[in-house]
């Protein structure tokens, strides 16, 4: 699987007309967190290479500095991350408002945390995802799914291996409140050079994420 993602992400680099950095990009510092103002636990997922993701950096520290606990997570450590948040969360009987954002196939990701949570019995109560490549189907552990992606043809065409395409539910989940939201420069100058590369960055839609996590705040 991941081998299959790396030589994907070199035809999504292509397609977006963007080379593919020598270096990896600098990484902005992990702010220390101010006050607990909101006790939800957030993670966010990168996408491939931790390269094309570093917005969520900027997102975990913006939410971290108004009291909203938030980590950012490597690609490739989900698998890991779900079997930590199951274990502390079996273990401890925590029932703190779980948020998992991702980019990307960290997006991906997202939902695959929530199929290993699905089968230890446990909900996750919201997902956001910003535009998800190769998705599984949104299983009914989650309480609220809310799915940002930049439509374009090939993610209408391939669904199985390119962004640009909405999620769906699994078969049988009545659950799951879903919502699939389009972005284009249509929606005015905030989106205006909206893509795959750079959605994770979008500082409209980050306004958008603090929200969305903020409705779980007591």
């Amino acid at each position: 699987m991941y081998a299959l993602r790396t030589k994907l992400s070199f035809v999504l680099v292509l397609i977006c007309g963007c080379g593919i950095a020598q270096q990896p990009l600098p990484v902005a510092p992990v702010a220390a967190p101010d006050p607990v103002r909101c006790d939800v636990q957030v993670y966010c997922i990168l996408g491939l290479w931790n390269v094309f993701s570093t917005g969520l950096y900027d997102l975990s520290n913006a939410l971290r500095a108004v009291g909203i606990p938030a980590s950012a997570v490597s690609d490739t450590d989900y698998q890991m991350l779900a079997n930590d948040i199951v274990n502390e969360r079996v273990s401890t009987n925590d029932r703190r408002p779980l948020v998992l954002v991702g980019h990307s196939y960290g997006a991906d990701d997202c939902l695959r945390v929530a199929e290993i949570m699905q089968k230890a019995g446990l909900n996750v109560d919201l997902v956001i995802l910003l535009d998800s490549t190769s998705p599984p189907p949104v299983p009914a552990n989650i309480d609220r799914c809310v799915d940002y992606f930049v439509p374009g043809v090939l993610g209408e065409t391939l669904p199985e291996l390119m962004p640009g395409h909405p999620v769906s539910l699994a078969d049988g989940n009545t659950h799951t409140i879903l919502i699939n939201t389009p972005l284009s420069p249509d929606l005015g100058p905030d989106y205006a050079d909206i893509g795959h590369l750079n959605i994770d960055k979008n500082a409209a839609l980050h306004r958008q994420v603090q929200l969305e996590i903020q409705k779980l705040c007591n």
